[in-house]
């Protein structure tokens, strides 16, 4: 039912629209409602008028007490940013949330992008060496993975090292994944 009114998931962000000063304020006002329905019509209205401007209001809800299911639109609505700017905005936001759960799916909703995030790879693999939770390792590895074609062979080596010397006190869950990722920077340090 919320879901259907969502839909259209091929419909990809791209933000080229500018809202004035009376639509952002109405805009603001309408992402405050209590209807996961309204929310669903309102970021149908996103989707069409994009703003770059009026996505971290988005995004605050995802750390506010809304339901499942808005969440959920508004993670979808994540997985369909295809503007690198937007995508940054979303990258920040996943990496200032304490939330692991929404952490975790704004960084699988990041990988669905296909943005290359190499200009954060120094993040993405700080969040592999510093959490104990194997999804989250799991999901920054993808990202990690989908931006080592851009890497420079130095960086790749700075980064392999880092994992290196974390892997020594790494949970042994966790220890895969970081050979995954060492072996994703050294094709690239090989293939320099």
């Amino acid at each position: 039912m919320f879901f259907r009114i969502f839909v259209p998931y091929s419909n990809k962000l791209s933000y080229h629209t500018k809202m004035n000063t009376a639509e952002k304020q109405l805009f603001v006002k309408k992402l405050g409602t209590d209807s996961d329905e309204e929310l669903a019509k309102t970021l149908n209205y996103y989707r069409s008028n994009a703003d770059l401007d009026m996505l971290p209001h988005i995004l605050e809800l995802l750390a506010s007490d809304r339901s499942d299911a808005a969440k959920d639109c508004i993670l979808q609505l994540c997985n369909d940013v295809r503007d690198i700017d937007a995508a940054n905005i979303v990258f920040d936001f996943m990496a200032q949330t304490r939330d692991v759960v929404i952490k975790r799916k704004l960084m699988q909703a990041l990988w669905s992008t296909g943005v290359d995030f190499s200009h954060k790879a120094e993040h993405i693999v700080g969040i592999i060496t510093s959490t104990d939770d194997f999804e989250m390792a799991f999901e920054a590895l993808s990202l990690l993975e989908n931006s080592t074609e851009s890497l420079s062979p130095t960086l790749a080596s700075s980064l392999h090292d880092t994992i290196t010397a974390a892997g020594q006190s790494a949970p042994e869950i966790i220890l895969s994944l970081y050979k995954a990722a060492k072996d994703y920077l050294l094709v690239k340090i090989h293939n320099a």
